[in-house]
């Protein structure tokens, strides 16, 4: 049953999930970029016209082929991890917007009706909604940052024919980078899921009992918190929301040993995380059996 509602959150968002817009735009940049040979670039000096033929792509590969094989690494990691960075923008809005809409729409439209008569329970409606946004979509978004990194390296090692260059040595060798950072951003992934844990129960929670604008809820209660807890000079509550939305934004560093991170996760802090997101997922489920009457 589980895997079957999963593919049924699919099947409601295929265009929202598997993120075909975000590839097409960065492969129409890249062949853009690659598409541009030479230009020219004309000065208008009084009494003459001065053209200049300035070969941007040649200077670019020639200086890039002079590199050591560090720098070229890091030239290339720089590359695959600017486009990991665009899927993870929109993966945030995504995942954000799926969450606060996967309760509310089932009580606007009264579909509630129909999904409460087939033989699923609140608990794995709730559960299935949360495990789709936090660990399937990341999955797929992490799938298609794969496939852009190697239409980049396909696209460069084209390019790179019409220039006197090994493509094997200048591009693919350096190119075995992308391996370590897909190693750091899944690790990196989960230990961010782990602390942004209560915000996205929060989100669900706020999708189980809004009536209207959930945004609003979602967002504006967090912000009064912060508000009223300033006027009192106190950021106690402030901080610990900051650290659980964005940990990096808000100063947290989740970065270190293995030591240093297993502490971290036995913090009381993170027992606090476990207990406050358990609540409010219990919450979600609660008004979620409710939904039918409100």
């Amino acid at each position: 049953m589980i895997p079957t509602l999963i593919r049924r959150e699919f099947w409601e968002h295929r265009n929202t999930f598997f993120p075909y817009v975000t590839v097409g735009l960065l492969v129409l940049v890249m062949l853009s970029v690659f598409a541009v040979g030479s230009a020219n670039v004309s000065i208008d000096d009084p009494g003459e016209l001065t053209k200049l033929d300035v070969r941007f792509m040649q200077y670019g590969v020639d200086l890039f082929r002079d590199m050591s094989l560090e720098d070229r690494r890091s030239v290339m990691g720089m590359a695959y991890g600017f486009i990991a960075i665009v899927f993870s923008f929109f993966l945030l809005f995504v995942v954000f917007f799926y969450l606060l809409d996967c309760l509310y729409r089932d009580k606007k439209d009264r579909s509630i009706l129909f999904w409460k008569s087939l033989p699923v329970s609140d608990l794995q409606t709730v559960g299935v909604k949360l495990f789709t946004a936090i660990v399937c979509v990341p999955v797929v978004h992490f799938l298609f940052i794969a496939v852009t990194q190697l239409i980049f390296l396909l696209a460069a090692s084209v390019a790179a024919l019409g220039y006197d260059v090994p493509v094997w040595s200048t591009l693919w060798k350096p190119s075995t980078v992308v391996f370590d950072q897909w190693a750091d951003i899944g690790f990196h992934y989960v230990l961010v899921l782990l602390w942004q844990l209560p915000f996205y129960c929060w989100i669900v929670f706020v999708s189980s009992f809004a009536r209207s604008v959930p945004f609003i809820w979602a967002v504006g209660v967090p912000l009064a918190i912060v508000i009223i807890e300033s006027m009192f000079g106190e950021e106690t509550i402030s901080i610990w929301i900051k650290h659980h939305i964005a940990p990096q934004l808000g100063g947290m560093n989740l970065t270190g040993s293995i030591v240093e991170i297993a502490d971290r996760i036995a913090s009381v802090d993170f027992f606090i995380t476990l207990i406050l997101s358990g609540l409010m997922l219990h919450g979600a489920v609660w008004f979620r059996g409710k939904a039918a009457e409100m």
